[in-house]
């Protein structure tokens, strides 16, 4: 609902709008009416309309909203309109004095013209109407006795002032009626606006951005269509330091940024801290070129109020038809080029429809994996662990394989991470633990008493609950039991991380820390972690006969863990050379396809009948020799 004080100075800019014509009417009504009153009369009234008119403009010229009128300057105001309603009504009070009954006559009429004209012109305010509609009808009271001194019955007189307020009342009824249809029309400009307009900043919304797009589409142009969405860079920390109310302030000011780099269209605000445009270009090429521009526009720190602040930004692109089969909109395609430049830590990223993949798929591959774990669908292949002193096979681990017979097989590189995601990790995870227990179980009854090592999920390394079940599932095969964790999920959350290790080994499961080195290593965390293994990173291994610079890191690592007191096994160990390099090195275990791929269970149990005849192969000239000068080069 409108406020009286802006109600009030939309009706100031509406007369200052209408003064020529009030003026023009005043001119003509002179003109009119000196026949009766004379040229002296009617110019002295002229002159005094002119003079309360042009006051009245002067006084109030820099009045345009309600922030422009003070309560003092509201009472002068209403007094003003009053001023020139009394002093344009007065020429009907000299033409009923001067005239008699043909004077009367004529005084009604200019009475009721000015109560019409003040309800057109002064209806939006309702002190405004009052104080322009008063005047004239306290002139029609004086009606009778003009009757009386024309020597005309006191009844004329009396029916004019019915006549007078009869038209108060439709001229009341009237403003009413267009208060109504006024509000009706305002509310649904502002419902409108609401649609189109992010409340907060008052940018257009993604509404107004489909609009766009849709026009856009609508017209003919060899160019490619392309929307981008823009992410504010550190957009929590950045509203964190200077607050809601500035963050909205700095989103606009970026959005200006960006107007001057795209004036043809509009800025719109996507999200909390994300803008968005469309515009056409002659390739993807040419559309980067702009979404570089966008982001240079920002190379200057932006300035709100005192403050000085940095802003960068991080670009998704889309095209129109590209990847349209995965995801209709071009909008949300543009979203989705965000996250992944984000995810590939560029500054600008294009829709890429195979990393995307298909979502309703993997929704239902979920639900399949599900059926499978109950079906026992699912299998679980061991990939053997060789001690590097006795050159036995201590160890294996479990690895869960998935032979889907309607998709093919599955690799666990697609849906473990899937599982992770969506919140099914533990289900899967109980079942390869359920399964490694009972398969050794039967390679103990088979004489082969060797640890199975199981890898625990990041997101489920930090339930608490979930370790019970672990423990519980375990049970008294705890101490041939060993549970693989990488760096990253440890350090996620250390605190928790280290609450839930630390009940693992006090039950007398092993805890690894797998893939060591391929993260962001932390040795104030490593030396803290209850972990008793220590597995280095394949990504080391690979080229360790080739490679001096992986050889001295292995060689490091092996040195670290053993001071912390940790066995080390090294992954990725593919050749003979890397093998007897690493034995050499005084690494304690080796995995990899060199000593044996993951296989079923059944040739598991064949494979450990025929190892103990191979053991250990004597190191080769070429492995000696890396690792004598691997020896001299660390002396």
């Amino acid at each position: 609902m409108e406020s009286s004080a802006a109600a009030l100075a939309r009706v100031l800019v509406a007369r200052r709008e209408q003064l020529g014509f009030r003026i023009g009417l005043a001119v003509v009504s002179a003109g009119g009416s000196q026949a009766l009153t004379g040229w002296r009369i009617t110019l002295i009234w002229l002159a005094a309309y002119l003079a309360v008119q042009v006051g009245e403009h002067r006084a109030f010229r820099d009045v345009s909203t309600a922030a422009d009128l003070t309560p003092r300057r509201t009472r002068a105001v209403l007094a003003a309109i009053s001023a020139g309603t009394l002093v344009f009504g007065a020429i009907g009070l000299l033409l009923a004095t001067l005239a008699g009954p043909w004077g009367l006559v004529c005084a009604s009429l200019v009475w009721s013209g000015t109560i019409m004209n003040g309800a057109m012109v002064n209806s939006g305010s309702r002190p405004a109407l009052i104080a322009s509609i008063v005047p004239p009808g306290l002139y029609f009271l004086s009606a009778p006795l003009f009757a009386h001194a024309a020597g005309e019955p006191i009844i004329y007189g009396f029916v004019m002032i019915f006549a007078s307020a009869l038209n108060m009342v439709v001229v009341l009824k009237i403003w009413s009626m267009s208060r109504t249809l006024i509000d009706t029309e305002r509310r649904e400009r502002h419902m409108t606006y609401l649609t189109l307009h992010d409340p907060e900043s008052g940018l257009p919304n993604r509404t107004a951005l489909e609009q766009d797009i849709a026009a856009m589409l609508a017209s003919d142009s060899s160019t490619i269509l392309v929307v981008a969405a823009l992410g504010i860079d550190r957009f929590t920390q950045l509203r964190g330091a200077i607050g809601y109310e500035l963050f909205a302030g700095l989103i606009r000011e970026v959005a200006r940024r960006l107007a001057e780099q795209h004036p043809e269209g509009q800025i719109v605000r996507l999200s909390t801290a994300e803008l968005g445009l469309a515009f056409r270009a002659r390739s993807l090429q040419q559309a980067c070129t702009h979404a570089a521009a966008f982001q240079s526009s920002l190379n200057a720190p932006l300035h709100l109020g005192e403050n000085r602040i940095d802003v960068s930004l991080t670009v998704g692109l889309a095209s129109h038809g590209a990847g349209h089969e995965l995801v209709a909109s071009i909008v949300e395609r543009a979203n989705i080029a965000l996250d992944q430049a984000r995810a590939s830590r560029l500054r600008i990223g294009v829709f890429d429809s195979d990393v995307y993949g298909n979502p309703a798929s993997n929704l239902s591959l979920m639900s399949e994996m599900l059926l499978a774990i109950d079906a026992g669908e699912l299998a679980v292949a061991y990939q053997p662990k060789l001690d590097l002193r006795s050159g036995t096979i201590t160890g294996v681990e479990a690895l869960v394989r998935w032979p889907n017979h309607r998709r093919g097989p599955l690799g666990p590189d697609l849906f473990v991470p899937m599982a992770e995601e969506t919140g099914h990790i533990q289900a899967l995870t109980e079942w390869v633990l359920t399964r490694a227990v009972d398969d050794q179980a039967a390679l103990q009854r088979a004489g082969h008493d060797i640890s199975v090592s199981v890898n625990l999920s990041g997101r489920l390394l930090h339930e608490q609950h979930f370790a019970d079940k672990v423990l519980a599932i375990i049970g008294g095969a705890a101490n041939r039991f060993c549970l693989e964790v990488t760096e990253t999920a440890a350090m996620e959350n250390p605190e928790l991380a280290m609450r839930s290790l630390g009940r693992y080994r006090a039950a007398g499961v092993s805890v690894a820390i797998d893939d060591y080195g391929s993260g962001l290593s932390s040795l104030a965390y490593l030396k803290n972690l209850p972990a008793t293994e220590l597995k280095i990173d394949k990504a080391f291994v690979l080229d360790i006969a080739d490679s001096q610079r992986d050889s001295m890191m292995v060689r490091s690592t092996i040195d670290l863990g053993h001071s912390l007191g940790m066995r080390v096994i090294a992954e990725g160990v593919e050749t003979e050379t890397a093998l007897s390099l690493l034995a050499l090195l005084g690494c304690d275990a080796a995995q990899g396809y060199f000593i044996g791929r993951p296989m079923p269970l059944g040739d598991l149990f064949e494979f450990l009948k025929r190892r103990p005849e191979q053991g250990m192969q004597p190191a080769s000239a070429s492995s000696l020799a890396v690792a004598g000068t691997l020896r001299r080069t660390q002396s």
